[in-house]
């Protein structure tokens, strides 16, 4: 019942939108397709490509077995987890979610885990960060250097903290870690495609995910100009600057807050250009990096919902990891870099430019490791020939 009241009230307000709003509905709709198509496209993309071609070639299971005595001892949780950590933090939203409900429908970890682990495993990429925020919005890569930092040491106090009174996974196997690694690596590569179809497939795929992501992207985009220009966002905003003002925050940030609530860029580039103190401005732009948006959550619970994850628990850990973030954001910033900053306004195309440099260089890695792997591959399986004829 409450699931379909969440659709029809969804329905009711992208309906009203577009009737009411029309002009504001469709450039909110370009801007995200803008949005889309020059900075998460080329950031994302070449990721999952390579991505699917790790997980087909075994170096995935690999590297999970070489992560699992690191997990089990600090988050009590297996090496796929971590490496879904890792892998989100090299690419961002919403990476991770991903790969962990990919995790749990193949049976690698199970569905405690994957809600433990997911808000650990939920992070925004270095490249938004440092690049986008920092330099484009900000106009300072150190504080980009700073909100990247902040947001990396509260998404680890999230995942130390959901581990106490854990239970720890199954028991490892027998052997050393090498060769069981080794053992993984080669049972998975010699099942493996050919690199023509493999990636034919990770693209196919890739791409699905993607057309998905601009979806999410588009819809929230809409609402949020929707409640600008209904006026209820700034009605919102009045309230929200009493507790911002009482805690030292400017209270024209209050709106920016609301927005980054919503979705992710137009909170922090609304953010950005309301100026002011340098620490206040670290901590709101943490905040809204490390909580996501709703938009963020949106896209993560599509994937964890496959695998049937329930999403209170991993929206308030998201709140969580945003208050602590941007506390070490405001504590990092004041005591290393201090001073004010002019409103900065993003430039869409820097953005672009440097999404698809961090795009081609990721997807050039991969397919380099990918191709690493398969000569692995008929080097082992040479070997085993030449043993089994001696």
């Amino acid at each position: 019942m409450k699931r379909g009241f969440s659709l029809l009230f969804m329905a009711a307000v992208l309906a009203v939108s577009i009737l009411v709003f029309p002009v504001n509905s469709l450039n909110a709709a370009k801007n995200a397709l803008t949005l889309w198509f020059g900075a998460v496209l080329p950031a994302l993309l070449p990721f999952f490509v390579g991505a699917s071609l790790l997980e087909q070639c075994g170096a995935a299971d690999c590297l999970a077995i070489l992560l699992g005595s690191a997990a089990r001892r600090f988050f009590k949780c297996s090496g796929y987890s971590v490496y879904a950590y890792v892998m989100s933090i090299i690419s961002g939203y919403p990476a991770g979610a991903k790969l962990l409900s990919q995790y749990v429908l193949e049976g690698k970890i199970d569905r405690s885990e994957a809600a433990r682990t997911a808000p650990l495993c939920s992070t925004s990429g270095p490249l938004f960060m440092i690049g986008t925020v920092g330099v484009a919005m900000l106009g300072d890569p150190a504080a980009g250097y700073v909100i990247a930092l902040s947001h990396y040491l509260g998404s680890l106090v999230v995942g130390l903290v959901l581990s106490i009174g854990a239970k720890m996974p199954r028991p490892m196997e027998k052997g050393s870690v090498l060769s069981r690694a080794k053992e993984a690596f080669i049972k998975k590569s010699s099942h493996a495609s050919p690199l023509g179809s493999a990636l034919s497939d990770a693209i196919s795929e890739g791409m699905a995910t993607m057309l998905l992501i601009c979806g999410y992207i588009m819809v929230f985009f809409l609402l949020t100009e929707s409640l600008r220009a209904s006026g209820i966002l700034a009605a919102l905003s009045k309230l929200l600057s009493f507790p911002l003002s009482a805690m030292g925050f400017p209270a024209s940030q209050a709106q920016p807050l609301l927005s980054g609530v919503i979705e992710i860029t137009t909170g922090c580039r609304a953010a950005s250009s309301a100026g002011g103190a340098l620490p206040d401005l670290a901590a709101i732009l943490t905040f809204i990096i490390s909580f996501g948006g709703l938009s963020v959550l949106a896209q993560s619970l599509g994937f964890l919902s496959r695998a049937s994850i329930k999403p209170g628990r991993f929206i308030l850990s998201k709140l969580f990891h945003g208050i602590v973030s941007a506390a070490f954001a405001y504590v990092f910033t004041t005591a290393f870099i201090g001073g004010t900053r002019p409103a900065f306004l993003p430039a869409v195309e820097s953005m672009g430019k440097t999404s698809a440099l961090w795009g081609g260089i990721t997807f050039a890695g991969f397919i380099l490791l990918f191709i690493i792997t398969v000569l692995l591959k008929k080097k082992c399986a040479l070997n085993m020939n030449r043993t089994v004829k001696h």
